[in-house]
Order: C-alpha cells, then sequence, then structure tokens
C-alpha cells in the first residue's frame, strides 16, 4: 500500500466523522452512539487493509483536543457534586482486586 493510499484512507475516516456528527446531531443522538455504529460498519467493510497507528502519535496528536473539548464541555457543579464517588472508585476497586487475588491464592 503507498503512502497516498493511507493519505485517502485518513481522508475518508475526517469525512465519515463529520458526517455521523451530522447525522447524530439531526436524529438527537448523542455523538458517541453514532460514531460508534459508524465504526462497527466500518470495521466490516472488505478489503480495507489492516494498519497500526504509533501510540506516541495517538499522545501527541488525537489525546490533547480530545481532553480540552472534555475539560471545557464540564459541568462543573455536576463534577464537584460526584467528586466522592470520583475519588473513592479507584480505593475501592484497588482493595477488592487485592481481595480477590489473595483469596484466590489462599484457596
Amino acid at each position: 500500500m503507498t503512502n497516498a493510499f493511507y493519505f485517502n484512507l485518513i481522508l475518508f475516516f475526517l469525512v465519515a466523522i463529520i458526517a455521523l456528527e451530522v447525522l447524530a446531531k439531526k436524529l438527537r443522538w448523542p455523538p458517541a452512539v453514532a460514531q460508534l455504529m459508524g465504526g462497527a460498519i466500518i470495521a466490516f467493510i472488505p478489503g480495507l487493509p489492516a494498519f497500526e497507528i504509533d501510540p506516541a502519535l495517538v499522545l501527541v496528536v488525537f489525546l490533547p483536543p480530545l481532553l480540552m473539548a472534555g475539560a471545557y464541555f464540564t459541568v462543573w457543579h455536576e463534577f464537584r457534586r460526584h467528586l466522592g464517588g470520583f475519588c473513592c472508585w479507584p480505593w475501592g476497586r484497588c482493595y477488592s482486586r487485592h481481595w480477590l487475588s489473595g483469596w484466590r491464592f489462599m484457596h
């Protein structure tokens, strides 16, 4: 596969994402639902090559805009209301995981 093919494939994905966003707004769906359905449809297109993305590229290029958008649209009074649950979730998960692994090795 040539670099031009991959460039066209990325352009196709960008156009598909924009089309799915427009479709989600028209149908009054959450954008994540439309993108999930679109990704499932694209996954079954025959002939698309399996390709890998460098994890460093994802961390540098794709992740910061997602985090920025998430921070910009955060409803802060809801965030403060659920802050206790956000903070307790990792501790509960950690303790239950250690308890289960200890129980497994004891029996």
